[in-house]
């Protein structure tokens, strides 16, 4: 595992700041970042984590991944949910929760103390989240009540890298928890839809005609 966690940090090193990997928008950054997601469990735990990102699959079954993001942003909604939002039936392309699913939702948001990157972790009321999802969530397929809590771990300076709050899961389970807790992670993986219609930039600019997903910039 720790080799993995090296390979992932070097090779994110190796684009952010030899290849200067570009960005996915139309300006051009005068400067890359790179978005650190980590996850902290307990070691005997074999968890295999998926998130979503923009449409992009995210592992964290090795503890760390990275987003693919490469602009400044300021906040992200994390959003855990034990069933992977669907793709909205409406004319306008976006993600929408499933109702009735347990879901936590954390608006999280940086600021500058110093030379810190302080993170501020704002979690919604159950009765305050909206079923549709922003496209710049990222969606962490995981039973909610095995969840303990997001963490700003890392006392970072500001830099190209920087490390989102940590997912702190809930640890010393039962055997009986942990079954619970495999037989939602399957759920999550089994009901999880297709993303690759969802890997567009914009998705306030992308419009279903028919089964054909097209930008709405462009001519019919």
């Amino acid at each position: 595992m720790k080799n993995t966690i090296f390979q992932k940090i070097f090779l994110t090193f190796l684009f952010t700041n030899i290849f200067n990997a570009p960005s996915t928008h139309a300006h051009v950054p005068t400067q890359n970042y790179t978005y650190v997601i980590k996850v902290d469990t307990d070691q005997r735990d074999n968890v295999h984590i998926k998130c979503t990102y923009k449409g992009c699959i995210i592992d964290l079954s090795d503890g760390i991944d990275f987003l693919p993001e490469h602009d400044l942003i300021n906040s992200f909604p994390i959003i855990i949910t034990a069933e992977h939002p669907r793709l909205s039936s409406g004319t306008v392309l976006h993600l929408e929760r499933v109702p009735d699913v347990e879901c936590l939702w954390y608006d999280i948001s940086w600021t500058k103390e110093g030379t810190k990157t302080v993170w501020n972790i704002e979690q919604r009321a159950e009765d305050d989240i909206p079923l549709r999802i922003p496209h710049n969530a990222l969606i962490v397929c995981y039973p909610p009540e095995f969840i303990e809590r997001l963490e700003d771990k890392t006392a970072q300076e500001s830099s190209s890298i920087i490390h989102l709050p940590t997912i702190v899961l809930k640890k010393n389970l039962t055997q009986e928890e942990c079954k619970k807790r495999d037989d939602g992670l399957t759920r999550c993986i089994l009901a999880q839809p297709d993303m690759n219609a969802y890997l567009m930039p914009t998705p306030s600019k992308l419009v279903k005609k028919g089964n054909t997903i097209k930008n709405a910039r462009s001519k019919s």
